[in-house]
C-alpha cells in the first residue's frame, strides 16, 4: 500500500521516493493526504518520536481494549 509506504517512511529520502511514487500511480489520493497536516499521519513529520507506534492517541486504544473487559 503506498499511502502506508508514504506514512511509515522515516526518512526524507523514502518519504519524498514514497510521495513521488503514489503520486505517478494515484494523485488525487496524494492530495487527499497532503489536505491533512502531515504531522498527523506521517511518522517522518511527526513531532515526537513514535517508537513504532503508529496511533496518534495511544490512550484512545488503551481505553477501546479496557472497555471490552
Amino acid at each position: 500500500n503506498l499511502a502506508w509506504k508514504l506514512a511509515s517512511s522515516r526518512s526524507e529520502k523514502s518519504y519524498n521516493d514514497a510521495a513521488q511514487e503514489l503520486k505517478t500511480t494515484n494523485s488525487e489520493g496524494l492530495q487527499w493526504l497532503l489536505d491533512i497536516p502531515c504531522e498527523k499521519w506521517s511518522v517522518y513529520h511527526s513531532p515526537t518520536p513514535r517508537f513504532g507506534v503508529y496511533t496518534t492517541n495511544n490512550i484512545e486504544s488503551i481505553n477501546a481494549v479496557l472497555k471490552s473487559i
